[in-house]
Order: structure tokens, then C-alpha cells, then sequence
């Protein structure tokens, strides 16, 4: 074997040993089964639940529970947009992805005003 396709078999081989996941924590599903619909699910509310600092309220659970149906519904929906027939199909499909997307975008702010406003409660609860 020349050195080039040496090279190329290493570079290969170490880049199978990482993954997206392992690179930024955040599982995101090849197949959309019911066995990645729990890992997602557990993926996210544990990420989640550590943004919220310690246990969330109901409406923050709320939240979060909106946030990763919104999330696994963009995602399959864009994966979905992929395997398309036409283009109509193609651009209804990520159409409702960025209308998910949208709506992800905007529970994540409501998540972060309600984490800010009940760790200020907090605050004030230790002080009074």
C-alpha cells in the first residue's frame, strides 16, 4: 500500500470514532423509529432540564415537552424534504420544517424568560 491510501485509511478509521453526538452532546436521529424518538427524547430533556437549573416548574415542563416535539418534527420533516419526489413536495416539506423551526425558536425564549424570572424568585427567597 502507498503512503496516500495509507494516509486515507487512517483518516477514515479516526473519523469513524467520533460522532456528531460525541462532538456536541446533542443526538440527532439517522432513522426516525420509535427507538429514536426515546433517545431523542431523553437526549433533550436531559440538556434541558440542566438549562433550567435544577427542577423545572410545570410550565417549564411544558415547555420543554413543546420544544422537542417541535425539534423532532423539523428534523423529520427535513429528512423527509431529502427523499422527496418533486420539488412541490420537497418545498412543502421544509415549509413546515421552518414553521417548527420558528416555533422552537420562540418556546426557547419563553424557556429562558420563565428560567430568568423564577431564578430571580429564588434570589429573592433566599434574601427575605
Amino acid at each position: 500500500m502507498n503512503g496516500v491510501a495509507q494516509n486515507s485509511l487512517v483518516i477514515r478509521a479516526n473519523y469513524r470514532k467520533t460522532t456528531y453526538r460525541q462532538q456536541s452532546g446533542r443526538y440527532t436521529p439517522q432513522r426516525f423509529g420509535r427507538q429514536s424518538w426515546y433517545r431523542f427524547l431523553e437526549n433533550r430533556t436531559a440538556i434541558s432540564n440542566s438549562e433550567v437549573h435544577g427542577e423545572p416548574t410545570e410550565r417549564q415542563s411544558r415547555l420543554i415537552e413543546h420544544m422537542i416535539n417541535a425539534e423532532w418534527q423539523a428534523l423529520k420533516l427535513e429528512a423527509e424534504a431529502e427523499t422527496a419526489k418533486t420539488g412541490r413536495e420537497q418545498y412543502g416539506r421544509l415549509r413546515l420544517a421552518a414553521d417548527f423551526r420558528r416555533q422552537l425558536l420562540l418556546l426557547d425564549r419563553e424557556l429562558a424568560r420563565t428560567t430568568l424570572s423564577s431564578a430571580a424568585s429564588r434570589e429573592r427567597g433566599r434574601r427575605g
